[in-house]
């Protein structure tokens, strides 16, 4: 029920300065593996055949009719 102890504004300036230390890390963009393009090429008639059945086209429901699996 104590709370927490009050810091010295020294303190507070190192673990302000490690915290900005590690945005800049973060932000030079090390990064993990890059993604892959993935190129698929699709049938006209197919995707005439689906456009003008839908109400809404979404690439989604476009890709999900032409059998290809895709993910955000």
């Amino acid at each position: 029920m104590g709370g927490t102890k009050k810091v010295s504004p020294a303190k507070q300036e190192k673990t302000q300065g490690a915290k900005e230390s590690k945005k800049s890390r973060k932000d030079k963009g090390e990064g993990g593996p890059s993604k892959a393009e993935i190129t698929v090429v699709v049938n006209e008639q197919q995707v005439m055949k689906y456009i003008q059945g839908a109400k809404v086209v979404t690439i989604h429901d476009l890709a999900r009719q032409a059998g290809v699996k895709i993910s955000a």
